[in-house]
């Protein structure tokens, strides 16, 4: 998760510059998260069995699986925009609005739509 959090904006800037170099660079980045999430995934789940019982273990299946699932359909977009196989990227395409409609609160951090409630009742 470390590497994915100035993913996005380093992926937004240079798509939107129409860097193509910049945009073939991220390439390795991806491929790296995806590897370093497979490589948690590993240790997590010989951790989770050594702990806990197995029940339960299928929601971090497919939270985990889920994300690296993501990190290559997001890497073979990419990959297929810069070989020039698609002329574009639909996603980036998308202009991003703001949260909080131009009235933030200070110092407040949207919390009620997070990805573990939405996946799974589960507290593990």
């Amino acid at each position: 998760m470390k590497q994915k959090t100035d993913f996005s904006r380093s992926l937004r800037k240079y798509y939107k510059a129409k860097d193509v170099d910049g945009l073939k660079s991220l390439i390795p980045t991806y491929k790296k998260a995806e590897e370093s999430v497979r490589a948690f995934y590993q240790s997590f789940q010989i951790l989770w069995h050594k702990e806990c019982k197995p029940f339960g273990f299928e929601i971090q299946d497919a939270r985990i699986g889920g994300l690296i699932h993501r990190l290559e359909a997001c890497r073979k977009k990419l990959q297929d925009y810069v070989l020039g196989k698609t002329d574009k990227i639909e996603e980036l395409e998308a202009e991003l609005l703001d949260y909080w409609g131009g009235n933030a609160p200070a110092k407040q951090i949207p919390v009620y739509q997070d990805y573990k409630t939405n996946i799974s009742n589960s507290v593990y």
